[in-house]
């Protein structure tokens, strides 16, 4: 069973970190199983939670941008005095935003997903259609796939 300071501590650590539920849980000394059985019961605390997985959204927004802009670890200077490029800090970098950026669209599908626009467009083919009225529609690959599977 979860105390009502549990509960208040993981909402806090939710709503202002990126880490996980099962960090967060373990850090309260509970489990996320716990956890999600608790929201279940309570429609109050289970309000608090998605408030603060909103608030979390933002949270991981911003750290995105700050990972992106921070270049401080992008050089090194060695022993002579050189600067070397750290591609491994660089690489490590994109991936975190990478990740990031698919969490938040896993999140906030709406806000921060991929736009998938559809199109529909109604062609109408009779039964008496030519290979030349299809093609003038379709393609000539479909057209040609369509006579193909016809003449079979």
């Amino acid at each position: 069973m979860i105390t009502a300071q549990q509960f208040d501590d993981i909402i806090d650590a939710i709503s202002t970190t990126a880490d996980g539920l099962r960090k967060i849980c373990s850090e309260a000394g509970t489990d996320p199983k716990e956890f999600y059985r608790h929201i279940s019961k309570y429609t109050d605390d289970c309000q608090r939670y998605a408030r603060a997985k909103e608030a979390q959204a933002q949270v991981i927004f911003d750290n995105m941008r700050t990972v992106a802009a921070d270049g401080s670890s992008d050089f090194v200077t060695d022993a002579d005095g050189n600067e070397k490029f750290q591609s491994e800090h660089v690489q490590r970098s994109k991936l975190i935003v990478e990740t990031d950026k698919w969490v938040l669209a896993k999140l906030k599908p709406k806000v921060y997903g991929d736009k998938i626009e559809q199109t529909n467009t109604n062609i109408n083919i009779d039964a008496g259609s030519s290979h030349a009225e299809i093609a003038e529609k379709l393609g000539a690959d479909v057209a040609d796939e369509i006579f193909a599977k016809l003449l079979k």
